[in-house]
This record gives structure tokens, sequence and C-alpha cells, in this order.
């Protein structure tokens, strides 16, 4: 074989070995990065109730938090869901929710939805931790997190977690039951002060100014 011959293999052996080289760099660099953080709901955002891992083997103090989830359909066809965390509250620590709402009537919809501790019956204690005022157009809905902090004197123990919503046919309050620090706490009995809750989270302004009835 001639001296010409051998270099001419050895210059094309070359050129594949980096076609090769560059084929494998292209597909590394072009394969999709995965997050490894919190799931996302389908607008992209976090879902805080991701965060809330249910477990059989989870034990206070292990750092697993447990989910809690409502859905609620009211007969006019407003729907609201809420997410979040019953357990590992802490007094003066920031939590955030998950709150979609869903308006399926003809009409457009201002409401005003409340979040708020309860303590059980007798005590009508109510203390508000957000409220805000909405506008959510017919067929079309909302959902955003809503961040509460909790009061730094608030009592360990297990204390109602509320949302007040005010919505086109009436209102709606739903308690949801959450831990506020360590260990387990005593089993509730009785009820929840709902009628103090609804009353303390302000009626939506209309668009004239006066309150929506």
């Amino acid at each position: 074989m001639s001296r010409g011959i051998k270099i001419l293999i050895g210059v094309v052996g070359a050129l594949v070995l980096m076609f090769l080289i560059g084929a494998v760099l292209c597909t590394l660099l072009s394969a999709p990065v995965r997050s490894s953080g919190p799931e996302s709901d389908e607008a992209g955002l976090p879902n805080p109730a991701s965060t809330c891992v249910q477990s059989d083997s989870a034990r206070p103090g292990s750092g697993v938090r447990y989910p809690f989830s409502v859905d609620m359909t009211a007969a006019d066809g407003v729907r609201v869901s809420w997410q979040g965390c019953s357990d590992g509250h802490r007094p003066g620590a920031a939590e955030t929710m998950r709150l979609n709402i869903d308006n399926n009537t003809s009409q457009d919809w201002n409401g005003r939805f409340c979040v708020q501790l309860l303590e059980p019956m007798p005590s009508l204690a109510v203390i508000p931790l957000t409220e805000q005022q909405f506008s959510v157009k017919s067929d079309d809905g909302l959902a955003q997190d809503v961040r509460v902090e909790l009061p730094a004197d608030l009592a360990p123990g297990i204390h109602g977690l509320a949302l007040v919503v005010h919505e086109p046919a009436g209102s709606i309050v739903e308690v949801i039951p959450v831990q506020v620090g360590e260990g387990e706490g005593e089993p509730l009995h009785g009820d929840w002060p709902t009628q103090a809750a609804l009353e303390t989270c302000p009626l939506p302004q209309s668009a004239s100014g006066g309150t929506t009835p």
C-alpha cells in the first residue's frame, strides 16, 4: 500500500471520529433538563400540597408534612379548590396554600375570599390572616398561591384553618383542622364557629362602590 493511500485512510478515519464526537456532544447539549424541585400545576406554579408527603411511616418531627385538599362545588356551578399542609405549622412562620376558583356560571363574579384561624366552640375567636377581593368573568377562573403569616404568639395545638368565599349564590365556609407546633394534637371535640368566620370576612365591593349582596 502506497504512502499516499495510508495518509488518505488516516485523514478519513480522523474525520469520522470527529463527526461521531460532535454528534454525541449535540445529543447531550440538546437533552431536556428536568427539575428535581416541587411539582407544578398547569400554570407552571409550584403546588404547595406537593411538598406535603402522605406517608404511613411519618412521625412528628420527621419533616414529613401531610397535605389537605378540598373541592367545593355550589349549585350554580361555582367550583373552589384549596390545597395546603395540615400539620407542621409554626407560630410566626409563613405558609403558602393554593387556591383555584372556576366561575362556571353565566354571569361575571365579583367576590372576596378570606383565610382565618379559628378556635373550637364555645370560643368565637377569629384571627384574620389575609383577604382579597377578586373578579372572575363568566366561564373563566383564577389560580393563585395564597401566602399567610401565622401570629408569633399562636398557641400550639389544633386550630381551624378557615376559608371563606363570597360567591354569587351566597357564601361558603370550609374549615380544616391544622396542627400548630410539634407533636400530635388532642382530638377535636365540638364545632367550629363558622358563623363568626363568615361575619368577619367583609362582603365584596360592587362596581358601583356598594357591597355585593
